[in-house]
């Protein structure tokens, strides 16, 4: 029985770049992090799970799905509709979107899908499933994605029901990347409410409130702590909020995301709040004793 508003602060795209599995290592050790996800397909994911996720033994362990940026390490098909002739996918989200439709398209995501997440169990045990670009939550494609959690006993699928909210700083609205994240959270709202029934149907679990689309790039600490006093206000059980660090500089917005959830105010502030900094592998355990 969970008494405590539960909140998994995850970090996606571990095995991307040394930079960020290096960000994601510090995150967890010495910062907010309890959840990570692996991309299996990662340029850095030998890193990830040699370097690091032996000494992550209590972090959460999630599978990032990716068929939208890398290469496949199945055999290359000819006339692949997934990725081009050296097997680099080649697919942007409406483009997935509309080969959703396709049974073809599909049998390949299956086979892909399928390797990345054995790959990953060579490792560990994952407790979660998301994807890269949160391609997913398209109903098709969500739909597989739970018929592949249940199969490989995985319980948690993420879904990116995220309501507006707004923070005091102005240099945020001035971006056309806020107005891009604006569009991508009103279709990954709708798509949740149908994907909530297929989690139903798949007797799966799901975090019921969001935090990452609506200020992807701009998830300073003060837009963490907005967002996750937003949810609180909500009847959420179980909150997710993602950010995307990296210790490289060059890359700024990872990097102020790196230092926010390192950030000991920003630690104390949230821990003071009526939440449990948990992982959804601890959720499921605290179930079922």
């Amino acid at each position: 029985m969970r008494d405590k508003r539960q909140l998994v602060f995850n970090s996606d795209d571990f095995g991307l770049s040394e930079a960020v599995n290096k960000a994601i290592y510090e995150g967890f050790s010495e910062g907010l992090l309890t959840s990570t996800c692996l991309i299996a397909n990662g340029k850095f994911f030998e890193d990830a799970v040699k370097n690091f996720l032996p000494k992550m033994k209590l972090c959460g362990l999630g599978v990032h799905l990716n068929i939208i940026e890398g290469q496949t390490h199945n055999k290359i098909r000819d006339n692949s509709l997934l990725y081009d002739k050296n097997g680099y996918f080649n697919n942007g989200f409406l483009s997935i979107l509309i080969k959703s439709f396709n049974k073809k398209f599909m049998e390949e995501v299956e086979f892909e899908f399928r390797t990345q997440i054995e790959r990953i169990l060579e490792y560990g045990k994952p407790d979660h499933i998301n994807s890269h670009v949160h391609i997913h939550a398209i109903p098709k494609i969500f739909e597989l994605t739970c018929k592949l959690a249940k199969e490989y006993d995985i319980p948690y699928v993420r879904t990116q029901y995220e309501k507006f909210y707004v923070v005091s700083d102005i240099k945020k609205y001035l971006s056309v990347r806020f107005y891009v994240n604006i569009i991508k959270l009103i279709l990954l709202n709708f798509f949740t409410v149908i994907n909530r029934q297929t989690l139903k149907n798949y007797q799966l679990d799901t975090n019921e409130s969001f935090n990452g689309v609506l200020y992807t790039g701009f998830m300073d600490k003060k837009t963490i702590l907005k967002g996750l006093q937003r949810s609180l206000k909500t009847k959420s059980k179980i909150m997710e909020i993602i950010v995307h660090p990296s210790v490289d500089k060059n890359y700024s917005t990872n990097y102020k995301e790196y230092t926010s959830i390192r950030d000991k105010e920003l630690s104390d502030q949230i821990r003071g709040l009526d939440c449990e900094l948990v992982s959804y592998k601890k959720i499921r355990k605290d179930v079922n004793v």
